[in-house]
């Protein structure tokens, strides 16, 4: 068994791979797998997968096009491929910080699913919250278990392998107008005995699919670029840190006004 599996999907953001997976790959926990899931991919990602295969922890596993987000092919690797003590997500056009992967583990140490302080970026220079999420209030949990918001993007959330094996059910289709992984994570809300955990530190950089509606493709790779070279400085992680608690100071003063 390796410390973690990381589950990566994807469909047509062949080259956003270029980004993502080394962000996976350069984490401070190295016994990892990352296992690069094809639903339907065109020709143009398996090329830019291929490209990472010198490294053995990364894995192709390809795909035809499911109905839905490929939900039953993460779950046949799950059941029958990945090997870590901790299953960790990542979108194929996201980015971790580098302590990512180290910081849910020791999360998961206790605890059956954990998630990390999601930061959006909306822009090269805007980051903004999703809001507070503590899964340790059962406000957050019954909001999660209706279904009613999605407060933990797919990227900043894992959980244990031996939690997943319980679950009445794992990945499968997602019902209409509900979100593929906050379907996901109520399933953990759920589960009888489930140790939550909310871990108040941002870890990753999520990058919101309705955002790239806005941006043209060589827009939105110079941003993901941009933000994968200030993750691996010193002094680029200050820098990011140093806005996103300017941007939660901010968003705690407007809370506080409107209360």
């Amino acid at each position: 068994m390796i410390r973690a599996s990381v589950i990566l999907p994807t469909w047509n953001h062949a080259e956003t791979l270029l980004y993502s997976i080394p962000s996976a790959l350069e984490q401070t926990v190295s016994d990892i797998e990352v296992l690069v899931i094809g639903d339907g991919a065109p020709s143009r990602t398996e090329e830019i997968v291929h490209g990472f295969l010198a490294d053995p922890r990364v894995r192709w596993i390809p795909n035809p096009k499911s109905p839905g987000q490929g939900e039953e092919y993460r779950h046949r690797v799950l059941s029958y491929e990945a090997r870590g003590r901790i299953v960790c997500y990542l979108s194929d056009d996201d980015l971790w910080f580098p302590d990512h992967v180290e910081v849910l583990e020791r999360a998961l140490l206790d605890a059956d699913f954990a998630h990390t302080l999601p930061v959006g970026v909306f822009s090269d220079d805007v980051l903004g919250s999703w809001g507070p999420c503590n899964l340790e209030k059962g406000g957050h949990q019954e909001e999660i278990r209706q279904g009613r918001r999605n407060r933990i993007p797919f990227s900043a959330g894992a959980h244990t392998m031996e939690a997943y094996r319980r679950l009445p059910e794992g990945w499968a289709p997602t019902p209409p107008r509900i979100w593929t992984d906050l379907h996901f994570w109520r399933k953990f809300v759920a589960l009888p005995g489930a140790r939550l955990r909310s871990i108040q530190r941002p870890t990753t950089l999520h990058f919101p699919q309705k955002l790239h509606g806005g941006w043209s493709s060589k827009e939105a790779l110079r941003t993901l670029e941009r933000h994968l070279k200030m993750l691996r400085e010193p002094a680029g992680r200050f820098n990011l840190m140093a806005g996103i608690c300017g941007m939660l100071a901010q968003d705690l003063a407007v809370a506080e006004f409107r209360a």
